[in-house]
């Protein structure tokens, strides 16, 4: 037996040994044994400098906003050819099962439903949506910013092929704008102009070139951040004239879209079999627990392990910039978060072990200050995408990039959002997460991410998605940015209460008139975090794990007594 598979087997054992004693604790908290009431802040905080929402005020808020899109109806998305299932449209679904847990009002499931089962319609198989290789995946596929061109071919002067030139930019390759301009001596410039998420374009220029040189020049040492990569494919050089390679490839990216659109699908199912008075609902929720295992089994060959844990790398020879490499903390913990909740409805113990597997990869990249705050990196911690690469032009990663920048950036408030919702959680469940790593988030919070500024009530207005009034940009507390992150944070009341009055007060300074949220791109967060609030005290459910239960499974499909 291999050292890493007997350690595997020692982690199941104590991740089993622990669950039992969480449970236990759990439930003599809940019969009052330990003296505890639900969810109560500590007791060395003072009642006084506590401020709650009402939660009858923070509905009346998410309702005025579900009305202006007409209910929900505005972000019925036909694709997710640019993230917006991913990136809204599962935040909102979301939304819509926190508020009926504060309300049970019927209405909100009603409305999920509708959404759920468009999502599902549009997954490319049962949309007839092949991909780039002609596969019906159960998968959302993207394109647009997110992949690699397609390859355009530049003709000569008399129209035959020329040149080959393809977007390989890590994203907006959809932006790509390329001129050809003849010089001299049968010379030409390549002219390269990018306006992605740009205010002034960028431009990049190549002088002197010919098809004999044209290779070397434009593709030396491409790394992630190289604009285009060309090849000869012709005879003559190629003409004048301006081309935009806005065609990009499509492709399920399974390792990080996947889990997040399938949490509310699954949380609903959760929901459905605790509830006998929904009993309606058990055929759809069974319909999506199913669809999601499915999607789950197509990029299980993406699931890697070592002496850290586990973790997934975006599909190897995919037509993603990064296919192939270890997809980012935030991602590993959208995936353990979506491992957690299908284990909750299937009763699979491997779904648990890879979930646990994965908090410990996800709490090994953190590092806990001596300050008791803590940091992290945005990618794995000596992952090539984090320590770079040179030279490997004979083995080019993603058979494309020879060389990359080691990129040590710090873990932006916004993606960190999806794994302080997978540690709390997997903290629920009695995961590898222990109290002091929260306290730890938490009060890393008031260290250095509340940086309130004095800005103008018509400053505040503002449907930028990114823009920042009240907290730091990243988990070091540089810059400001992604205000509607705090809602998040909000999940650390019981260890820092004032990060819920603090979240209060940001989402009713920016975001309670919809003329102030850009539909598209912030409504899905924004509803999130106002029903993450109308959750009085965040007090969410103690999760018992479900091993302890006595259910009887119909696997795949379990329900408590």
């Amino acid at each position: 037996m291999s050292i890493y598979r007997a350690r595997a087997k020692d982690n199941r054992y104590l991740l089993h040994l622990r669950l039992i004693v969480t449970s236990l604790a759990l439930l003599l908290c809940s019969s009052g044994v330990l003296g505890l009431q639900g969810c109560r802040h500590s007791s060395n905080v003072k009642e006084s400098t506590l401020e709650t929402p009402s939660s009858h005020r923070v509905q009346a808020v998410y309702d005025g906003l579900l009305a202006a899109t007409s209910f929900g109806r505005n972000i019925l998305y036909c694709d997710n050819l640019t993230g917006r299932i991913v990136w809204n449209e599962a935040q909102f679904m979301e939304s819509l099962i926190n508020m009926y847990e504060v309300t049970r009002d019927r209405r909100y499931l009603e409305i999920f439903v509708e959404h759920a089962d468009h999502v599902l319609q549009m997954r490319d198989d049962y949309a007839r949506r092949p991909d780039y290789a002609g596969r019906l995946r159960p998968g959302w596929q993207a394109g647009a910013y997110y992949t690699l061109g397609v390859p355009v071919i530049i003709p000569d002067e008399w129209g035959y092929p020329s040149l080959e030139i393809q977007g390989i930019h890590r994203a907006g390759n959809n932006y790509t704008v390329v001129e050809i301009t003849q010089e001299d001596h049968g010379r030409f410039t390549l002219h390269i102009r990018n306006d992605f998420r740009r205010s002034k374009p960028l431009e990049v220029k190549f002088e002197g070139l010919t098809l004999k040189n044209v290779e070397g020049v434009v593709n030396a040492n491409t790394s992630p951040d190289s604009w285009v990569r060309v090849r000869v494919v012709g005879v003559n050089s190629p003409a004048s004239g301006v081309w935009a390679l806005q065609e990009t490839y499509r492709m399920v990216i399974h390792e990080l879209h996947t889990p997040i659109i399938g949490i509310p699908f699954l949380r609903f199912a959760d929901l459905v079999f605790r509830s006998p008075e929904l009993a309606i609902y058990e055929p759809r929720a069974e319909k999506y627990v199913q669809a999601f295992e499915e999607s789950f089994r197509d990029y299980i060959n993406s699931w890697r392990e070592d002496a850290e844990g586990g973790f997934f790398v975006f599909e190897p020879g995919g037509k993603y910039w990064a296919s192939g490499l270890p997809v980012p903390y935030n991602g590993l913990s959208a995936n353990g978060r979506f491992l957690l909740w299908l284990y909750r409805v299937t009763g699979n113990t491997d779904y648990l072990e890879k979930a646990a597997a994965v908090a410990q990869k996800v709490r090994a990249g953190i590092t806990f200050l001596p300050d008791g705050t803590m940091t992290m990196p945005y990618w794995v911690k000596d992952s090539l995408p984090y320590i770079g690469w040179e030279n490997r032009s004979s083995d080019p990663v993603n058979g494309l990039y020879s060389r990359s920048d080691p990129d040590h950036a710090t873990e932006d408030v916004s993606h960190f959002s999806l794994t302080l919702r997978f540690m709390v959680e997997a903290w629920q469940m009695g995961i590898v997460f222990q109290d002091d790593d929260l306290k730890a988030v938490a009060r890393t919070f008031v260290e250095r991410l509340w940086k309130p500024m004095n800005a103008k009530v018509k400053e505040l207005c503002d449907s930028d998605w990114s823009k920042g009034f009240y907290l730091a940009h990243n988990l070091d507390g540089n810059s400001r940015a992604y205000d509607y992150a705090i809602a998040t944070f909000a999940l650390l009341s019981r260890w820092e209460p004032t990060i819920l009055s603090r979240a209060l007060e940001v989402y009713e300074a920016r975001y309670k008139d919809a003329d102030c949220i850009d539909i598209d791109y912030l409504y899905g967060e924004v509803m999130l975090g106002w029903s993450v609030l109308a959750l009085k005290n965040v007090c969410y459910r103690n999760y018992l794990p479900l091993l302890l239960q006595s259910w009887e499974p119909s696997y795949p499909f379990g329900r408590l007594p």
